[in-house]
């Protein structure tokens, strides 16, 4: 095989992909979910999935992402986080970021979801205020001190606990004990 090729399975598994990416494009969902269900090999699943999942959240149908069986769009990862990704990516108003996450019945993961979305927003550069804005409309406050440790962690790391703690105050969260800079305490 010389520089530049692939081998034949390269092809098989970027068809498989396509094809099933060639109908969410076309908005034949449908058929793109069939097809991919009915792959045997689970990498080719998992990216025939992917493909359909990446067309819904172009087109804003984070539900339709949700209903598709989370799980089986992990393509090794944890389904939530993709979620996540795929919504902080469209860049999402927080109102449609808690209405999505809604629509998972389990509360643990909606949870998971927030905590993933809050994620990707501290992974990325100048997105404090979106933290913040979701932090502020979570009403579980795990969620708020989730997003109290990312927005405070460089003000943590200064000691500057009085900054620490009118970020907790901003985001609803009143009675937090700040010990180090690893640990933002709820109140027992």
């Amino acid at each position: 095989m010389g520089i530049g090729h692939r081998p034949p399975w390269a092809y098989l598994t970027f068809l498989r992909t396509a094809i099933a990416g060639g109908y969410a494009k076309a908005g034949q969902f449908d058929k793109a979910l069939e097809f991919a269900e009915n792959l045997e090999n689970e990498y080719h699943k998992d990216e025939a999935l992917w493909a359909i999942a990446y067309r819904y959240a172009e087109l804003g149908q984070f539900e339709s992402i949700i209903k598709m069986a989370p799980a089986s769009i992990s393509a090794g990862d944890d389904p939530l986080a993709v979620i996540a990704e795929l919504m902080v990516s469209q860049e999402l108003e927080c109102d449609r970021i808690i209405a999505i996450t809604k629509t998972l019945e389990n509360e643990f993961d909606q949870r998971a979801l927030l905590r993933s979305i809050i994620y990707q927003y501290a992974n990325t550069e100048n997105n404090s205020d979106k933290i913040i804005k979701l932090a502020r409309s979570a009403t579980d406050e795990s969620i708020k001190y989730v997003a109290l440790e990312h927005l405070a962690k460089s003000y943590v790391e200064a000691k500057d606990y009085d900054r620490v703690l009118e970020i907790a105050k901003s985001i609803g969260l009143e009675k937090v004990r700040v010990t180090s800079w690893k640990y933002i305490i709820p109140p027992s």
